[in-house]
């Protein structure tokens, strides 16, 4: 197999997602965004300060308990994951046996791919639950990432027109 082959591999999703808790919603736009990991040499120490430094200032502060973060490092044991469809397979699943007590937002989640995220973005990947499971998969500036999953988890755009607006498709993530 070539490089770009294995390279293609990695990244390859269904153009559809299996069922993610039959379609409800119910409270999951106060649930954070899971952050998984391609490069199992990426400590997680660093994926958790790297979940603080994107979600900026989009903590919900809660003054009698628990702040609500935007995103979060995916649960230890399935934070590092070899490829973007198994990151799919492991978030699906978590989603699906933690239907009356999720911790993460089950419609969408982010990956790093590359130590260098700065440069390279961070793959956000959406499943858009209301119309048969399609799958939206792009790599996204770091510095864009919170207003996107901000959007997609209170429903305000589609995936489509975030890919549009923010999709580096090729060009350096910090232009």
């Amino acid at each position: 197999m070539s490089a770009n082959q294995q390279q293609e591999s990695i990244y390859r999703l269904p153009s559809t997602a299996p069922d993610i808790l039959d379609g409800s919603v119910s409270l999951t736009e106060f649930l954070p965004w899971a952050l998984y990991c391609l490069d199992s040499e990426i400590p997680g120490s660093s994926l958790k300060n790297l979940a603080a430094e994107l979600e900026q200032d989009f903590v919900i502060e809660v003054p009698s308990g628990e702040d609500i973060p935007l995103i979060r490092t995916a649960p230890a044991d399935s934070l590092h994951q070899p490829t973007l469809w198994s990151a799919l397979d492991v978030h699906i699943q978590y989603g699906n046996d933690n239907r009356t007590n999720l911790a993460y937002f089950p419609y969408g989640f982010l990956v790093a791919h590359d130590k260098d995220w700065a440069a390279q973005g961070l793959w956000l990947v959406y499943v858009d639950f209301e119309d048969d499971n399609p799958l939206t998969a792009f790599r996204i500036g770091t510095k864009n990432v919170a207003g996107a999953c901000e959007t997609l988890r209170e429903g305000d755009d589609s995936a489509d027109q975030l890919e549009k607006i923010y999709g580096i498709n090729g060009r350096d993530a910090s232009d």
